[in-house]
C-alpha cells in the first residue's frame, strides 16, 4: 500500500521534478557505491516523458 502511494505521487510530478527526485533519492547510493565504468549513475537513468512511437517513427 505505501509502494502505491509513492508511485501514485512520483507520477504526479513533471518529468522536471522527477529527475530531480531521482537523483535527490539515488544521491548517497550513487556517491558511495562502486559500478562498472560502463554503468551510469542511477541518479541519472531516466526516461523522459516523450512519445516513444512519435519518435522511433521520426528517426
Amino acid at each position: 500500500m505505501k509502494t502505491a502511494i509513492l508511485r501514485n505521487l512520483y507520477y504526479k510530478l513533471t518529468p522536471k521534478q522527477r529527475l530531480f527526485a531521482r537523483r535527490l533519492v539515488y544521491l548517497p547510493i550513487d556517491l558511495f557505491k562502486k559500478r562498472s565504468i560502463m554503468e551510469p549513475p542511477k541518479g541519472k537513468i531516466f526516461v523522459g516523458s516523450g512519445d516513444i512511437f512519435r519518435t522511433e517513427k521520426t528517426l
